[in-house]
């Protein structure tokens, strides 16, 4: 069986790290990277073309909407979830 390849993105070390605990308690599911801003991103994105990107709304500021066009352009198998812990 195929693993889920997945990319984190997110400014917080916090959420990042719990993320990435809840998700590796699965055997199907890699992540294949962590990132903090968008320079990264977009290279994390380009190397390990991942199944899926989680990324903060938040981390928008360093990201584009255009962005996610691009991405789903140059990969479109990849999905987007984008996350939020705001209380807003």
């Amino acid at each position: 069986m195929n693993r889920i390849t997945i990319l984190l993105s997110d400014g917080q070390a916090l959420t990042t790290a719990g993320l990435k605990y809840i998700l590796s308690g699965n055997e199907d599911v890699e992540i294949v990277a962590q990132v903090s801003n968008r320079k990264h991103l977009i290279e994390a994105i380009q190397q390990y073309n991942p199944a899926l990107l989680i990324i903060d709304y938040k981390q928008t500021t360093h990201f584009q909407v255009n962005d996610f066009f691009l991405i789903k352009e140059k990969h479109p198998h990849t999905r987007v979830l984008v996350i939020s812990s705001d209380d807003h």
